[in-house]
Parts: structure tokens; C-alpha cells; sequence
């Protein structure tokens, strides 16, 4: 009988059909190997920490966004969608670190059911369809922020509708996208979204492969001509806010700066994320040998990255999340100290901007929201526990307090008499 002792295969799930050689080549792809779908033990636990912060951090957004108003609603939504495009992300890598310990030990036997399954095409779906649809909410907000600062008197103001039918446009756009290898399989081939145990169709190692011209345009053309109109628009943004004054900026413009300098990180972090793999993409066509090993470092570091600062970065660091959401912390703490503070008999008109004296009955209070000072002297407004009390006539020559009109007649005429 012939005993086989060494064996090499192209790929090496094959080793799972000779499991009575003793020295099976090779071990692994770089991602996954005989006993893990996830064979590095840093993409093992890298896998779940960017996975959570992308889930709940987005969710979060999503919440805030939904139950919180705020003044530009348009604004609002374009960022409520872009934390749903970043959301997908995390539930993505989610599945591929659950199927990680389900495969646990026993990889090998799962692999190929695994990359022809429909979990994993699923899997590949929500990364396209999540990287394409960040990349094109980037470019509405960035083309919303050049419109309102560069051209602030050439256009309309802006309407929720029109915001809502532009992203339900582009929603249906990356989902057609996301879909056509599912679809096509005669183009695409089976594995098009298979091709590796993190279901990722960058094509790294197979530059030429089935379905090379879909990810030349998507992931190299399309993202690279995005990143160059976002890089020039917010190149236009900074030189224009840049000629006005500091000290002659209105508050919109203000507010227009603080926001640029924010989605300014946010942008930053998106070309780091994505500039990588237009280059690495480029590398590969030209003829570079890229090693599969890539797929999983690109898949959990470099493209999940922005999906899981996103929401720190525009939500919540933001003025408008302290203010919404730390409030009743803060009204829970400031409770007892600001009723000590009413009784102490302490006047501020600087919370509210409106200077407001409770109504008695010894007098009305008066309630104006254009007064410099308080009204009365705190001592003679509040002096009572927060009761108004009408200052007391005082007597005598040196009193600065004038009397009534009946009282000059009677003295006179005591006088005359």
C-alpha cells in the first residue's frame, strides 16, 4: 500500500479531503487557517472591539438623531444616515467574529460551505454596501457645507424632502451595487464575494480575477473621484472662511467654522481609510505580488476605522450632544443648589435671558427679556424668600425717598397757616 507522508495544494482546505497525510501544505491563507477562520489571535480580539464600537457607537447616533431635534434637520439626517452606512459595518464584522468561534477548532472542515454560503455573501453585501454609501453621504455633506459656505446666496435654503428623496435615491444606488454579484453570477462567478474567510472582494491577490472591472470602478475610480472633489471642496471652504475676520464673523460663520474644522478629522480619517486600498488596488494591477494576508488586516483595521470613529467624531464630542444629553445630569446636580440660590435672594439673568419676578400679593412682578440688570435691588426683590415686597417710604430730612403728593399739599398748608 502507498502512504503518502507530504502533500501541497493550491488552497488548503484541500488538506481537509487527505487526512491521512502527515505534513499537509499549506497551513493557511494568511486570514484563516486549518482550525480558525480568524487564524491571528490580534484579529481575533481586534475583530470584536472594532465590531462593538461601530454597533453601538452608530446606534447611538441613530438614537440621538431621532429623538433629539434639532435645528438643522437636514444637517441632522444626512449624519443620522452616514451613522446607519457606518452601523452596517459593525454588524458585518459582527458575523464574521460570531462564525469565528463557531468554526472554533474545526475550521477547515467549514471553509468551503462557509465562502459558498449565503451568511458569507450576505457578509460581503453589508461591506460594500456600507463603504459605498459612507463614501456617498461624504460627498452630500461635503457638497451641503460648500454650498452654504462658499455659495451661501446662490441657492435656496434647503428642504428635509429634498434631502430625503437625494439619499433614498442613493440608498437604492449602492444597494444595486451591492447586489450585482449575488445577481450575476455568469460575470461574478461563485466566489466573488468568497474569495477569502472574511468575505471581502477586494481582489488583492487575484487582481484579474472574475468581476475585476466592477472593483476597478467601485473601489478605484469611483472612491478616488469622491476623495478628490471632498478634498477640493473643503479646500474652497477653508480659503473662504479664511478671508473673513475672526472678529468680524456672524454667528452663522462661527458656526460654519467649528463645523468645517469637525468634518475636516472626519474627512482626514475616511482618506486614511480608504486611500490605502485605492493605492494597494493600483499596486496589484500594475503587477505587484500582494499577499492574501492583506484581506484581513484591510478588512478589520483599515475599513471598519472610520466606522467606528465616525461617531465620536461628529456626534459625540459635539456641543450639541453635551448640551441634549448631559442637561439632565446636570439639572439632577444644579436642583438643590439653584432653589439655595433663588432663597439666598441671588439674581441672574444670564441662564435664561429673561428677568422674571414672581407675582405677590403686595405687587406684580414684571417680566422682560431685554433688561440689562435686575429690576429692583436683590435685597428689596428677593430679600423675602423670593417674595417681592414694594420698597417702605423712610422718613426724614436726609431720606432720599420721595414723598407723596398729599403729603407736600398738607405740609404747605401748614406752612400757610
Amino acid at each position: 500500500m502507498f502512504l503518502l507522508f507530504n502533500s501541497y495544494f493550491d488552497f488548503f482546505f484541500m488538506c481537509g479531503y487527505a487526512p491521512n497525510v502527515r505534513v499537509c501544505l499549506p497551513k493557511g491563507d494568511g486570514i484563516s487557517n486549518v482550525d480558525d477562520l480568524l487564524g491571528n489571535w490580534l484579529l481575533r480580539g481586534a475583530v470584536w472591539l472594532v465590531a462593538l464600537l461601530g454597533c453601538f457607537g452608530n446606534l447611538m447616533v441613530i438614537f440621538a438623531r431621532c429623538f433629539v431635534s434639532e435645528d438643522n434637520k437636514v444637517h441632522s439626517f444626512f449624519i443620522m444616515n452616514l451613522a446607519v452606512a457606518n452601523f452596517l459595518m459593525g454588524l458585518y464584522l459582527l458575523i464574521i467574529g460570531l462564525h469565528d468561534v463557531m468554526f472554533r477548532g474545526e475550521y477547515i472542515f467549514k471553509d468551503l460551505d462557509w465562502r459558498s454560503g449565503w451568511v458569507c455573501k450576505m457578509c460581503g453585501l453589508l461591506s460594500l454596501l456600507s463603504s459605498e454609501m459612507s463614501v456617498l453621504t461624504l460627498t452630500v455633506i461635503t457638497s451641503d457645507r460648500f454650498i452654504s459656505i462658499v455659495h451661501p446666496f446662490k441657492f435656496r435654503q434647503r428642504h428635509l424632502a429634498h434631502a430625503v428623496i437625494l439619499m433614498v435615491g442613493f440608498w437604492l444606488a449602492a444597494m444595486l451595487i451591492a447586489i450585482l454579484p449575488v445577481l450575476y453570477r455568469s460575470y461574478f462567478g461563485e466566489f466573488f464575494y468568497g474569495g477569502n474567510g472574511v468575505c471581502l472582494p477586494l481582489q488583492f491577490d487575484r487582481p484579474f480575477d472574475h468581476g475585476w472591472e466592477f472593483t476597478l470602478v467601485v473601489f478605484v475610480l469611483f472612491n478616488l473621484f469622491a476623495f478628490l472633489f471632498i478634498l477640493y471642496a473643503y479646500a474652497q471652504m477653508f480659503a473662504t472662511v479664511r478671508k473673513s475676520s475672526l472678529a468680524m464673523r456672524s454667528t452663522k460663520e462661527s458656526q460654519d467654522w467649528n463645523l468645517l474644522k469637525r468634518f475636516s478629522i472626519i474627512v482626514a480619517t475616511d482618506f486614511i481609510c480608504w486611500m490605502p486600498i485605492i493605492l494597494v488596488k493600483i499596486a496589484s494591477y500594475s503587477g505587484i505580488a500582494i499577499p492574501q494576508s492583506v484581506h484581513a488586516w484591510f478588512a478589520i483595521f483599515v475599513l471598519p476605522v472610520n466606522s467606528a470613529l465616525n461617531p465620536i467624531l461628529y456626534t459625540i464630542t459635539t456641543q450639541f450632544f453635551r448640551q441634549r444629553f448631559l442637561r439632565p445630569i446636570r439639572r439632577l446636580c444644579g436642583r438643590w443648589k439653584q432653589g439655595k440660590t433663588y432663597q439666598s435672594g441671588s439674581y441672574d439673568d444670564s441662564i435664561t435671558g429673561i428677568a422674571c419676578l414672581p407675582s405677590t400679593k403686595r405687587g406684580t412682578a414684571v417680566a422682560h427679556s431685554r433688561l440689562v440688570g435686575p429690576p429692583f435691588p436683590p435685597q428689596t426683590a428677593f430679600g423675602t424668600g423670593g417674595r417681592y415686597e414694594l420698597p417702605r417710604r423712610t422718613r426724614g430730612r436726609g431720606s432720599t425717598q420721595q414723598q407723596s403728593e398729599p403729603g407736600r399739599i398738607q405740609r404747605r398748608r401748614r406752612t400757610a397757616d
